[in-house]
């Protein structure tokens, strides 16, 4: 499946099912917005991605710190018109995205 011009947000995404997401729709083409907590390893993993990869820290449990990902998220939508996956590998979320809500 290629996945050449799509782009996802992934929480949990510094470890275990995320980090494995993140990788794989990369390597297929896609482009990645890993969310995980500021004190994850998200950096050094959206690092070993590359290009196709952005590290946007967020504890998904705080309101606050969603806001701040979606604004900051907002830069990939808007130079690329869209998000097409918002995928939840985080043990809970607060609602990243208008799909969760």
């Amino acid at each position: 499946m290629a996945l050449a011009s799509r782009i996802a947000l992934i929480t949990g995404a510094a470890s275990g099912l995320g980090r494995a997401t993140a990788e794989r729709f990369a390597r297929l083409g896609g482009r990645v917005a890993l969310v995980d907590l500021p004190s994850s390893e998200g950096a050094a993993v959206a690092s070993g991605i590359g290009s196709n990869a952005i590290f946007c820290p967020a504890d998904v449990t705080s309101h606050a710190d969603v806001r701040a990902l979606l604004a900051a998220t907002r830069l990939v939508h808007d130079l690329h018109a869209r998000q097409d996956w918002c995928l939840c590998c985080a043990l809970t979320c607060v609602s990243c995205c208008a799909g969760c809500r």
